[in-house]
């Protein structure tokens, strides 16, 4: 029986190339592969070809064509009135939940803003709402209260 020589990682192969060399060649291309997949994957994502894609673009064809309802709006829907991102939305909701939580604490029988010059009126308080934005929420925007 032949005697079995022990392998080492620098023998070479019949190629010429030691063997640690041509997995780590395997290794780089793998990943690679591996790096473009995921490229492609998140470029069809972002072009809606997997269902909601990778969140929602806020267009303008994608803004509403109905007023917003402040009063049960979310986040996502705020922002699609032109000057509301996704800080002022949050500022916005943040300011509702805390003025309902005080009507609610009254006892008042209906709770949020009561008519869309008072929520203008509320959110002149957060900064940077200029008179071209006032204008833009007039339009976009209604406030019905909400029955307890």
């Amino acid at each position: 029986m032949p005697e079995k020589m022990p392998e080492t990682p620098n023998v070479p192969t019949p190629a010429g190339e030691p063997r640690w060399r041509r997995a780590e060649i395997i290794v780089v291309w793998g990943l690679a592969v591996l790096l473009l997949v995921a490229l492609a994957w998140l470029w069809a994502q972002q072009r809606g070809w997997f269902g909601s894609g990778a969140g929602e673009t806020f267009t303008p064809e994608s803004r509403l064509k109905t007023p917003v309802e402040v009063n049960s709006a979310s986040a996502a829907d705020l922002q699609h009135v032109r000057g509301i991102g996704e800080k002022r939305a949050r500022d916005i909701i943040l300011m509702r939940d805390e003025m309902i939580h005080l009507q609610r604490v009254k006892k008042d029988k209906s709770v949020g803003w009561r008519n869309t010059d008072d929520f203008i009126e509320s959110v002149r308080s957060i900064p940077g709402f200029s008179a071209e934005i006032e204008n833009e929420l007039r339009r976009n925007v209604t406030a019905r209260p909400l029955s307890r």
